[in-house]
């Protein structure tokens, strides 16, 4: 295999990861935030667990942030149909083959939008590290899911 192939499935699989620890940091986030007080119980305030932030990250211009967030969500879409493919194929060649395409899609999906891939994941991994960063990507992906 080529050098450059294995930089790109290298960039794809971090893409992945990322994605997939941003999905489950704010499905955490957003059911906190959801949660409705039952009748008779009090309701403890959600905190957040403690992180360590660097005051030097990158900041972003909103124009960036929204960018992420369209691309996210379209992240999101391809996730659905490769899970359903995924889960039909019964060949582990033809499901090898699946995720290379989705993976080739979720790059062109970032690409869509007009960022870099390592912008994408700068962006990605402040908002998992900085409460505001991450609040404002949230408020991008539902206004864009609405």
């Amino acid at each position: 295999m080529s050098k450059e192939f294995l930089n790109a499935m290298g960039n794809i699989n971090r893409i992945m990861v990322i994605t997939l620890i941003l999905i489950f940091g704010l499905a955490g986030v957003s059911l906190a935030q959801e949660y409705q007080q039952q009748p008779g119980e009090q309701q403890q305030p959600y905190t957040p667990p403690e992180q360590e932030y660097s005051p030097a990250s990158p900041g972003f211009t909103q124009d960036e942030l929204e960018k992420a967030a369209e691309a996210y969500v379209g992240i999101l879409d391809i996730r659905e149909e490769i899970q359903q493919e995924l889960s039909e194929a019964t060949d582990p060649n033809a499901a090898q083959k699946i995720q290379m395409e989705a993976n080739e899609e979720i790059l062109k999906e970032i690409e869509k939008h007009g960022l870099e891939v390592t912008k994408y994941n700068e962006i990605i991994s402040e908002a998992q590290r900085n409460e505001e960063v991450r609040t404002q990507l949230l408020e991008l992906i539902n206004e864009i899911q609405q």
